[in-house]
């Protein structure tokens, strides 16, 4: 059966298809790092979050030499305790124990204040 249609190349569809996922990947990696870059010069930043259930969580956000934290419902936020941005570890991001022990150590002192 002759057909006017050109065979299709089962490597040549597959080469096509992972030079899209490749083309995809970096596009995105891009857009990641151009995000990234954006928000590093910002004044309010999210230093942790901590869900407490699907649609509650906690979160510790530093705006200018304060940090707060900040209880997030559905419908609802609430600042739960501040404190001086001295009482924190310079940069979480490579501090991740550092500032998890300090982060349960603020939760402490909240909770044992309202005893």
């Amino acid at each position: 059966m002759n057909s006017s249609l050109p065979e299709l190349n089962l490597w040549s569809v597959a080469g096509e298809i992972f030079f899209v996922l490749a083309l995809l990947l970096g596009l995105l990696w891009v857009l990641k790092r151009y995000v990234q870059q954006q928000h590093s010069g910002r004044i309010i930043k999210t230093l942790d979050t901590m869900m407490l259930s699907p649609r509650q969580k906690i979160a510790l956000v530093q705006a200018g030499d304060k940090v707060v934290m900040v209880g997030i419902s559905a419908n609802h936020m609430q600042a739960l305790g501040e404190w001086s941005s001295a009482d924190f570890p310079s940069s979480p991001d490579t501090d991740t124990k550092a500032t998890q022990s300090t982060f349960q150590t603020l939760v402490s002192r909240w909770d044992n204040s309202k005893s």
